[in-house]
């Protein structure tokens, strides 16, 4: 073979091996490539690590609790913190307020008289009225009682260093609204109103301390004729009843009133006692709620009912007549 063609065949075998090579290389590659577009289609289809919440709009709710006048509202935000809020309708579903719960209660104090009720576990009760049917809201009122369209709270007065009684509309004081000064204990952690009960819109029955420290509270009683101005101001201290002279010495952390005692005594400090008077001061009712708080509420004018949030039993005494009974309620 001559050298020319040697040297063309040298040639075409150096051309088929770079070609080979490289068609080798781009070969590999391109598989390599669909391997891992593979892979990457297929990552996209896991859902996603739970190991992180994912971002939440702020403007997603969800529903935390709902009556007929109002619903409750849990607000995410993108951190993923939230806050409740609540919204209140009129019997037409009209929106006639909104605002945060903390956890609110709802009541219906009558088919169109909502209330909320806020309470932080301190004794203040914070409550705001809202007429259905009209359309009306109320401010806010501290340890309120309200009953005849009308609303009775102890407001503490800055200037004079004392508490007052008002007495007014629940939403309009211009439609009602007096003020009332009583010998209120002072320096009490409580408003020192215990009970307002509204027999009817004209009369008032109010249970308030007279006296308030650590181991003894006074309580007493009155009946307040809301037509009667001359009834705006009594700081005179009423007198005791004469079972009240003569109590035991062993008494601890005594709360009494006209009718009835609340106690513990020094050899049972965690046992909780009670005893129930008449009108005339002859005992008509004594027992123990154990350790548990016992809750006293004037049912009417003449009948006191005793129990405890944790029994359904409820024990009843009428102050005038001295009959005394006892009835099962699931809801105390």
């Amino acid at each position: 073979m001559g050298k020319s063609k040697k040297l063309w065949l040298g040639v075409f075998c150096v051309v088929a091996a770079v070609v080979l090579v490289f068609g080798g290389t781009m070969l590999i590659r391109s598989v390599w490539d669909k391997k891992a577009a593979a892979e990457q289609a297929e990552q996209s289809t896991l859902p996603e690590s739970t190991s992180e919440q994912p971002v939440v709009p702020e403007t997603e709710y969800e529903l935390g609790g709902s009556g007929p006048n109002y619903k409750v509202y849990r607000t995410y935000t993108s951190d993923r913190t939230w806050s409740l809020d609540y919204v209140v309708y009129d019997n037409q579903g009209k929106e006639i307020f909104t605002g945060p719960t903390h956890y609110a209660q709802f009541n219906y104090i009558s088919d169109s008289l909502l209330e909320t009720l806020f309470s932080g576990g301190t004794g203040l009760r914070v409550t705001r009225y809202f007429d259905v049917e009209k359309g009306l809201v109320s401010p806010d009122y501290g340890n309120a009682r309200v009953g005849c369209g009308k609303v009775a709270y102890a407001e503490y007065n800055e200037e004079l260093k004392r508490f007052d009684l008002i007495v007014r509309d629940i939403f309009d004081e211009a439609v009602f609204y007096q003020e009332y000064q009583r010998p209120f204990a002072t320096g009490t952690a409580y408003a020192p109103l215990e009970a307002a009960v509204f027999f009817d819109e004209n009369h008032l029955f109010i249970e308030y301390a007279t006296e308030d420290n650590v181991k003894w509270r006074r309580l007493t009683t009155e009946l307040i004729d809301l037509r009667d101005q001359t009834a705006l101001i009594n700081l005179e201290k009423p007198d005791e009843p004469a079972w009240q002279k003569n109590l035991p010495d062993n008494l601890d952390r005594v709360t009494v009133s006209d009718y009835y005692m609340f106690f513990s005594t020094t050899d049972k400090p965690r046992i909780h006692q009670y005893k129930i008077f008449d009108v005339n001061g002859r005992e008509i009712g004594s027992g123990d709620t154990g350790e548990n708080w016992t809750i006293c509420k004037y049912v009417n004018n003449s009948v006191l009912e005793i129990t405890t949030r944790e029994n359904p039993i409820c024990h009843y005494f009428d102050i005038k007549t001295g009959k005394v009974w006892t009835e099962v309620h699931e809801n105390p």
